[in-house]
């Protein structure tokens, strides 16, 4: 096998591929030739353009070197593709800030032959896409599966890896000396580390999801988080009245907090950049920006505040109280 950035020397191995063994399993979508993310539906609507046009389009864009991407060859005829170059280059992502493009490549489209799946094409061409990324000192690397192939078991992952952020606040839940506490205040300091963890992911995780995925998400993460939530109470050794009453306020916080989380707004590029510099001060004060931002448009038009989802709401209101009532 062979791995080969695509260039205008390959143009006719790219069209040949296309023209007859891409896309024959898949018949439906045997006319796009991978212009999707290129052609101008403003002019158009995607479903109008014939395989001739896509064909011509895409021929003229690989002539003139500013379509990106690897062939993968074997005896001497192409077998595979993977569409992969610089977000800023496809105009699909044009809309995006530009926070959201500088310095990412995207990974777009693979496309093995049937006839030679299952043999690590896509993993060689996956592979040849990033070293080619790290080459062009491109620094992330970015893939876009459609809604409906984002699976359940992808956004329980996910869910998964968000609630273990609040492991460590939920860990000195676990290891307080509820049984000596002699008075009870607001909320204990596990619970403010708690709610920052959420105020932090939140808004991360909305910033990359789109709205119907992000309320999937959303019903996932509480399922783990409130698994997690109820262990710890249960590992608790001892606990006294006083505690067993804090425990209780605690609860009531803790609650409010994964009601907001889901209200939050999305990220905006200054808090992820804050997030990828690593830098705790520049993080501390984007957060405390974003956080008065949020505070600003906590109302809609309505002057109503944005709603969680239904189920997240649901959930929370039943599984809560049955934490409350180990206390």
């Amino acid at each position: 096998m062979q791995i080969h950035p695509l260039s205008p020397a390959r143009v006719a191995d790219y069209l040949a591929f296309f023209d007859h063994r891409a896309f024959s399993d898949n018949p439906q979508w045997q006319s796009c030739y991978c212009n999707c993310l290129f052609a101008d539906e403003a002019g158009k609507p995607w479903a109008a353009y014939s395989a001739e046009e896509n064909r011509a389009a895409v021929a003229e864009r690989i002539a003139q070197g500013v379509m990106h991407g690897f062939l993968a060859y074997t005896d001497g005829g192409v077998v595979g593709w993977l569409g992969a170059g610089p977000k800023e280059s496809f105009p699909v992502f044009a809309h995006e800030p530009p926070g959201d493009r500088d310095g990412i490549g995207a990974l777009t489209c693979f496309l093995v032959a049937p006839a030679a799946r299952g043999q690590g094409i896509a993993r060689a061409l996956l592979r040849a896409a990033l070293a080619g990324f790290r080459a062009s000192g491109l620094s992330l690397a970015e893939a876009y599966p459609r809604p409906r192939a984002l699976t359940a078991a992808a956004l329980k992952t996910l869910s998964g890896v968000v609630a273990s952020l609040l492991d460590a606040p939920l860990a000195r839940l676990s290891s307080a000396p509820w049984t000596t506490l002699t008075e009870v205040g607001d909320q204990s300091a596990y619970c403010g580390d708690l709610a920052r963890a959420l105020r932090r992911a939140f808004p991360v995780v909305r910033r990359r999801l789109d709205e119907a995925v992000f309320r999937s998400f959303a019903d996932k993460f509480v399922r783990a988080f409130v698994a997690r939530y109820q262990a710890s109470v249960y590992r608790a050794k001892r606990i006294g009245e006083t505690g067993a009453q804090q425990l209780l306020l605690d609860a009531q916080a803790i609650k409010s907090a994964l009601l907001a989380a889901p209200c939050l707004p999305p990220a905006s590029d200054r808090l992820l950049s804050a997030i990828a510099s690593g830098n705790g001060a520049v993080l501390a004060a984007a957060e405390e920006e974003e956080e008065a931002g949020a505070k600003e448009a906590a109302l809609d038009a309505d002057g109503a505040a944005p709603a969680a989802p239904a189920v997240y709401v649901k959930f929370i209101t039943r599984e809560v109280p049955r934490v409350e009532l180990l206390l």
